[in-house]
């Protein structure tokens, strides 16, 4: 709802386009962690905000490396100059310039300097708490993914590949999620099979196992013939809806598609528009 807020703000003002920076992880020496969000699921998220806001919402992604040494004064510079903004929208914590020099007075002096509207927007609140991608990360980790929905304002999508055990199961290794998952836990799901519109009831279990770390194990009804043609490494896709907390908490879906890329992100700021 956060990055939400910040399109919506954009749209208001122009056509958003919302930025993102490349190798950040790798030139900082940060520990390398997987996305929040896939990239095929931030598309389709996007799109979605385009038809909700009546305006496409473009990316630009640009390498850190390129960036990293500029000054506040002259990441503005670059923003207006290479990128044809118009006008700066960004969070009330958002950071800016070699070392993170500037912050959002900084950004507003320089705006008022070089004729360039900013416009800040404030925290939102969910269930008294700041949401943030580090505080969906960790409820995320709890596995309440009733509050992860609420605060992403979308249900969870867990990207993978689904590979059979030596046991015939249907198994999706931790190795093999695009993206972040749940808390270890019982789930129950909807299976959508990949290109039909048929959908069965199965049970997914998050655990993790001594000597081969975690993985998703699908349990599927022995009726459901479709799933014994699931090809081996397909990737699909876990769309947790409406789920509580706890051992007894449920995905209401679980739609597994082909379709889908295994390159990801999180959302990042700040957006600007043209």
């Amino acid at each position: 709802l956060g990055h939400k807020a910040l399109v919506r703000a954009a749209c208001e003002r122009g056509d958003p386009v919302m930025l993102s920076f490349s190798g950040m992880a790798e030139i900082l020496g940060m520990a390398k962690r997987k996305p929040l969000v896939a990239e095929a699921e931030r598309l389709r998220v996007l799109r979605a905000w385009a038809e909700e806001f009546g305006k496409e919402v473009r990316t630009v992604e640009i390498a850190f490396g390129r960036v990293r040494g500029y000054s506040p004064e002259e990441f503005v510079d670059f923003v207006i100059r290479e990128l044809g903004a118009k006008g700066i929208v960004c969070g009330m914590n958002w950071r800016f310039g070699y070392k993170a020099a500037g912050n959002i007075d900084t950004l507003v002096q320089l705006g008022e300097e070089k004729d360039l509207p900013v416009e800040i927007v404030d925290y939102v609140m969910c269930e008294g708490l700041r949401i943030s991608s580090t505080r969906v990360r960790a409820t995320l980790e709890s596995g309440d993914m009733a509050l992860v929905a609420k605060m992403l304002g979308r249900p969870h999508v867990l990207k993978g590949r689904a590979a059979r055990s030596s046991a015939g199961a249907l198994v999706l290794p931790e190795a093999d999620w695009i993206n972040l998952g749940p808390a270890d836990g019982r789930y129950s799901v909807v299976i959508e099979r990949p290109k039909r519109s048929t959908c069965v009831p199965a049970t997914a279990i998050v655990e993790t196992v001594e000597g081969e770390g975690r993985r998703v194990m699908l349990e599927v009804d022995a009726g459901v013939d479709w799933a014994k043609d699931l090809k081996n490494a397909e990737l699909v896709r876990l769309d947790f809806e409406g789920a509580g907390h706890g051992e007894a908490r449920v995905m209401r879906r679980w739609v597994m598609r082909s379709r889908g890329a295994r390159r990801g992100c999180d959302f990042n700021v700040p957006l600007f528009y043209v």
